[in-house]
């Protein structure tokens, strides 16, 4: 099982690729990735990444994960920048989001508009009313951490949304 959010980085120049960020076997088909050069990777909801590396690859480790930590300093920026590649809003926008783990949400994170499954924010003791949640989730919205009291007023503002 992959830990969110899945993505490839190509060890020759730093490129990163993401399609379907669940999964690594999805974005590797789908961008007909060639695994000599390109290398599985995570960002994980905590703000850590974890890039991984073949033992024969020729490359200054601590240096190549600055250059990433410079260009993607926290999750957030890492997400905001993924969901606008080609494919990847599509992607979500035709598939669940399991969030689980993330204890809360930044309102700067860009959610998908549509989702046609869930959209898993069970771990959240509390929603930021700045969050701009997605206009369609066809199967439901899962905020069980919070209280009945803030997923009323949630289901009022989002009627369109089966909230649990």
């Amino acid at each position: 099982m992959c830990q969110f959010i899945s993505l490839f980085h190509n060890i020759t120049n730093g490129e990163v690729a993401v399609y379907d960020l669940n999964s690594h076997g999805n974005t590797e088909i789908k961008l007909n990735l060639n695994k000599n050069v390109w290398r599985e990777g995570h960002y994980l909801p905590k703000g850590e990444f974890e890039l991984r590396f073949n033992d024969e690859d020729r490359v200054d480790k601590v240096e190549y994960e600055t250059a990433f930590k410079n260009r993607f300093p926290d999750l957030i920026t890492f997400f905001n920048w993924a969901v606008e590649q080609d494919g990847v809003l599509k992607q979500l926008e035709c598939d669940s989001l399991d969030l689980s783990s993330l204890t809360s949400l930044d309102p700067k994170v860009k959610l998908p508009t549509k989702i046609s499954g869930y959209l898993d924010l069970s771990s959240l003791t509390s929603l930021d009313p700045k969050v701009k949640l997605p206009t369609k989730i066809s199967g439901y919205l899962d905020l069980s951490s919070l209280t009945n009291t803030e997923k009323d007023e949630l289901r009022k503002k989002y009627p369109h949304i089966h909230i649990i």
